[in-house]
């Protein structure tokens, strides 16, 4: 009797694990199939969008040479494998008029290399935009806007983290006055991003209660300061928060970075983003910015068209010791081997970390705005990388 026990125990953990070498290589299947799919549906996006018209005007106006394309050839098949469109080619060259056969087309970025670089749980765990404050905490000279109420899966909270209720909320910012209000799930290219100026329960430059502000944002979102700019950021466009863009990328055991850019408002706009209608111009480690400054479909400006400040001849000082600070940051999450951060400098032109991007980077403005490829003389080993 014993015996037979023993034989059915024996046979119920084969059975056993049996089942979890099939769930396991469900689990795993399904999970190929999904990165796949984003692979698939990321690539797809891109080559639809390189064929909208704005676009196809402003590619069409380079042709490249015999030897350029041969360049190109040589580079991605000797990394990738195989010959690439030049499509992306002939679009940053548009923009400068350098080429650079080491230009990354977005048709790679988001389907392979941020695939590879960006692990998708980190994105799940890392993405919210109320859990940057916890990252900079306790580095010198660097801080974040300060979060006068945070939305977290629905949960509220006060500057101090304490949990409230909704209608707590409302009480406690009805008269905060100029703030600004962004999603802080699944949110770039500033979509949602608003001021407002709550007095009395109201928004008083749309007539929006907070009630009514509350309900549109949903379950994740943040209330922040009104960043005011340092001196040398703020010349260039008073009225809009202008951030330095700079993705870092852990590569031979070091974080480097992209070349940067800023990204400046224009009119009466309060955002920078390029999306948004602001204008965007490349700056040297140095500070030093480029001579020249461009909207996403390309208009060009020497000079600022509000405040006719000339772009050539401007510097940024603060843009060492940024670098530095993003340096720190980054090294905090080597888990993460890629981030786009959106940086500016406070009235004591301290360094502050406006948002953290994981998911959804681009390689487009970099190379538009400096007129080389992103990852300069690290492209042939990361070609080859992704290849893998």
């Amino acid at each position: 009797m014993g015996l037979h026990i023993r034989q059915l125990d024996k046979a119920a953990s084969s059975l056993k694990l049996i089942e979890e070498i099939i769930m396991g290589r469900v689990h795993n299947a399904l999970m190929c199939l999904d990165r796949k799919y984003r692979i698939y549906h990321a690539e797809r996006v891109e080559k639809l969008k390189i064929k909208e018209p704005e676009r196809q005007k402003i590619l069409s106006r380079i042709e490249l040479t015999a030897e350029q394309t041969r360049q190109i050839d040589e580079l991605y098949e000797s990394t990738l494998g195989r010959k690439i469109p030049y499509d992306w080619h002939r679009l940053y060259t548009a923009y400068t008029g350098q080429f650079d056969a080491k230009y990354i087309p977005e048709l790679l970025f988001i389907p392979r290399i941020q695939e590879k670089f960006v692990p998708r749980d980190c994105i799940s765990a890392l993405s919210d935009k109320n859990m940057l404050p916890l990252l900079v905490n306790g580095i010198k000279n660097v801080k974040t806007p300060q979060i006068f109420l945070s939305c977290i899966n629905g949960h509220f909270r006060t500057r101090e983290s304490h949990l409230i209720t909704k209608n707590e909320a409302i009480c406690y910012i009805s008269d905060l006055g100029e703030c600004f209000i962004k999603p802080t799930i699944d949110s770039n290219s500033g979509r949602g991003c608003r001021v407002l100026n709550i007095q009395k329960g109201v928004d008083i430059e749309t007539g929006d209660t907070v009630d009514e502000i509350l309900k549109h944002y949903g379950s994740n979102f943040n209330i922040q300061e009104l960043i005011v700019n340092g001196d040398s950021i703020r010349k260039l466009h008073p009225e809009s928060v202008n951030t330095i863009r700079i993705t870092s990328y852990i590569w031979n055991d070091k974080v480097q970075f992209f070349p940067l850019l800023i990204r400046i408002g224009r009119g009466n706009n309060k955002l920078d983003n390029a999306h948004q209608g602001g204008i965007f111009v490349g700056v040297s480690d140095s500070g030093k910015l480029k001579r020249v400054a461009f909207t996403e479909f390309m208009e060009t400006f020497e000079k600022h068209p509000d405040t006719n400040i000339s772009f050539g001849e401007y510097m940024i000082p603060e843009v060492p010791e940024i670098l530095e600070a993003v340096r720190r940051l980054h090294e905090r999450i080597p888990q993460v081997g890629m981030i786009s951060w959106d940086v500016t400098t406070d009235s004591n032109n301290n360094a502050v970390i406006v948002e953290m991007n994981l998911d959804g980077q681009a390689i487009w403005l970099t190379q538009m705005a400096n007129g080389e490829g992103a990852f300069g003389e690290n492209t042939k080993e990361i070609l080859k990388w992704i290849r893998k």
